[in-house]
């Protein structure tokens, strides 16, 4: 066993070429500069942490809040000319750090912003703090030098927890025996010359269904393997475009299919160079020659030590939806930050009851004070139900009301489901703590589908 080990450091310990990682820095920051820019042309910066009265904070992270309207709008300014300086490995650690905080904080301001690729984005970014991403394919800055492979397998293994569990929340009964959400979904296409009745097919549906759980559970494996490489990123590439082009997922696909370039040689970008001055040559340019690599980078230990830490964490807090009861769909108990990717259509209506200690009743009905986007997300999620009870607790106290008592009137459809209560309208919740505990403190058990 010792020698195994032992074994498996020194092939970690082994210097490779960093020119994908450069590649794959340069990607990282354009993208980065691309989502912001569409912050800025869509409006959101001022939507999103602007126009809101109330944000839905995390747990522990009250004291984040959004600055005037001007910071806000320069926090993603500056956050644009980090992406830009990735790209190009300038000042890359001072980039790294300030994109790395600036996204993480427009992050934690408001839970009904979280998107999985947002956090991905983040969490990359962290490492990216830590990896020498710029020991390759730096603007105006010979860097041509070798990192330990363990530098690579540690984005390489961070991609490949994305997937795999993708693909195990995929293994549920919705998914593979109902073909769920993504029969309803297919369905709004069914008018497509051709394909729209095949579409709407239910079995269509679970034959899909199965082959994103296949995929998600595979990708990186494949990716892996020299031999199924080009067929499994050509595979990616595709399942990327389809799952873009069919639903509003944003920029996942193509972040997913950057980190996908991460299995690749690790020269392959270098590579690519080489073919292109040939044909340069070919047409009576200069080729030119190929630079030698320079010493290799070597890594603090705190920082593998970190590193390591990064990855047990990242493995773990997925994992903890387990520690809950119930069907976390419904609860949604665990379902940020653990890769739970295209598993839920959900549309609800909640509003709420306040009553004083006098016993005088009030309706209230958040959409007014919410904006769109922020009401989409109550109306599904129990945990941002209880924090809203909450606040509107804490505007009775300030009024002079005292202890008020808080009831919501809460339904929800979820992957085709009839309309049902998803929190119990008997229970105060303005006396239930707003932590991490399990919401099946107040939300009913979830009915079970019709059939079909």
């Amino acid at each position: 066993m010792r020698a195994r080990l032992l074994s498996a450091k020194r092939a970690l310990e082994t210097p490779i070429d960093a020119a994908s990682l450069g590649a794959f820095r340069i990607g990282l920051g354009l993208l980065l500069a691309t989502l912001v820019a569409r912050f800025f042309l869509r409006g959101w910066v001022t939507a999103f942490y602007v126009e809101p009265t109330f944000f839905f904070t995390y747990p522990g992270f009250g004291w984040v809040r959004p600055l005037g309207p001007a910071a806000m709008h320069g926090v993603f300014a500056l956050l644009f000319l980090a992406g830009l300086l990735l790209a190009t490995g300038r000042a890359f650690r001072v980039a790294a750090l300030t994109a790395f905080v600036l996204f993480t904080y427009t992050e934690l301001i408001d839970r009904t912003t979280y998107l999985n690729h947002y956090y991905f984005l983040s969490v990359v970014l962290f490492l990216a703090c830590l990896l020498p991403l710029d020991a390759a394919l730096v603007l105006g800055k010979p860097a041509d030098r070798t990192v330990p492979r363990y530098v690579l397998t540690v984005l390489r293994v961070q991609v490949g927890l994305v997937y795999v569990f993708a693909g195990l929340a995929k293994l549920r009964p919705d998914w593979l025996l109902r073909g769920e959400p993504l029969h309803l979904w297919l369905q709004m296409y069914d008018d497509l010359p051709v394909i729209g009745a095949w579409l709407a097919e239910r079995n269509v549906a679970i034959a899909m269904s199965w082959m994103g759980a296949v995929f998600d559970l595979s990708a990186p494996f494949l990716l892996l393997h020299p031999r199924t490489r080009p067929l499994a990123f050509v595979a990616v590439l595709a399942f990327h475009a389809i799952t873009g082009l069919l639903f509003p997922i944003g920029m996942f696909p193509l972040i997913m299919a950057l980190g996908a370039t991460l299995f690749f040689s690790p020269d392959w970008p270098r590579r690519v160079l080489r073919v292109l001055r040939v044909l340069r040559g070919a047409r009576g340019l200069r080729a030119g020659g190929v630079r030698e690599l320079g010493a290799p980078v070597r890594l603090p230990r705190a920082v593998t030590v970190l590193l390591v830490v990064h990855l047990v964490v990242q493995l773990v807090v997925p994992l903890r939806r387990f520690a809950y009861p119930g069907d976390t769909c419904f609860t949604e108990d665990g379902f940020r930050f653990a890769w739970q990717v295209m598993l839920l259509e959900k549309r609800g209506l909640v509003t709420y009851t306040v009553t004083t200690p006098d016993g005088v009743s009030r309706f209230v009905d958040p959409k007014r004070a919410l904006r769109p986007h922020q009401y989409r997300q109550l109306s599904t999620q129990p945990d941002l139900v209880l924090a809203y009870a909450h606040h509107l607790a804490n505007e009775a106290r300030a009024r002079g009301e005292g202890r008020v008592a808080v009831h919501a009137d809460a339904w929800v459809t979820w992957n085709g489901r009839r309309s049902q209560p998803f929190v119990r309208p008997d229970v105060d919740l303005a006396s239930i703590p707003d932590t991490l505990a399990s919401a099946t403190r107040y939300v009913p058990e979830p009915q079970q589908p019709q059939r079909w």
